[in-house]
């Protein structure tokens, strides 16, 4: 299935309701690296694993044909989604449904609470993660219960990734770090044609932004602790 649209921006960080989340601006709490969670997903091939009529496509393909479908068009339609996208929606679904299955509960049911309870389970992974596991789901539940209000627009799951928002600090990996530093010079008050001593003073302003005061800050930008075999010997200037 395809993503749909939505303009509920707290959860998909200003790109569309079912795809993936765009990069957040997020506050000071739990760090969370920009890799991908490989284990909150796996692989797909693990999909030949658990009944086969709790399958994701299986299940989207079963109520497509209940509504009169023939088989050429459920199969079309089962091609509108990326195979990238089918495979990570796949994995993830299965995980929804290991889980379900391990706290009896039904999959497909019509319960925003319940996956609402399942992304808590794994609130210690990314934003992104959560919300592709988010979009696997609502790309069952939106075929099976047409009638049912979107997971996206449902009031605790846009808390939910509010707040994930807000107490989440990305770190950023190497091909970003560039960007991410002059971002944080720019906030700083330092010009982003930074030169090599740039960065130093980015950090010594916001060391004083944050208290410490300007003595301190200027005796350690002079000085700082290298490890000598002459135990004393503990500084050098730079």
């Amino acid at each position: 299935m395809a993503p749909d649209p939505t303009s509920i921006a707290e959860i998909e960080g200003g790109q569309d309701k079912r795809g993936n989340p765009g990069d957040p601006i997020l506050d000071n709490t739990v760090l969370v690296s920009n890799a991908n969670e490989h284990e909150a997903t796996g692989s797909s091939s693990h999909m030949a694993n658990g009944p086969l009529e709790l399958h994701r496509l299986a299940l989207v393909s079963k109520k497509r044909k209940d509504l009169g479908m023939p088989e050429d068009l459920i199969s079309h339609l089962n091609k509108a989604t990326r195979d990238s996208t089918t495979r990570m929606y796949n994995a993830s679904w299965k995980k929804y449904v290991d889980w379900c299955t391990t706290n009896h509960r039904d999959p497909t049911a019509d319960n925003a609470m319940q996956v609402l309870f399942f992304l808590n389970e794994f609130s210690h992974f990314s934003r992104s993660t959560l919300n592709g596991y988010r979009s696997s789901i609502a790309s069952v539940l939106k075929v099976i219960h047409p009638n049912s209000p979107p997971l996206a627009e449902d009031p605790d799951i846009i808390a939910f990734f509010r707040a994930k928002r807000q107490c989440t600090i990305n770190i950023p990996n190497l091909s970003s770090f560039e960007t991410w530093v002059q971002t944080h010079m720019f906030k700083a008050g330092i010009s982003k044609e930074y030169k090599a001593h740039s960065i130093r003073a980015a950090s010594s302003t916001k060391a004083v932004q944050s208290g410490i005061s300007i003595f301190n800050v200027k005796f350690f930008k002079k000085r700082r602790i290298i490890p000598l075999r002459n135990p004393e010997r503990r500084t050098k200037k730079w």
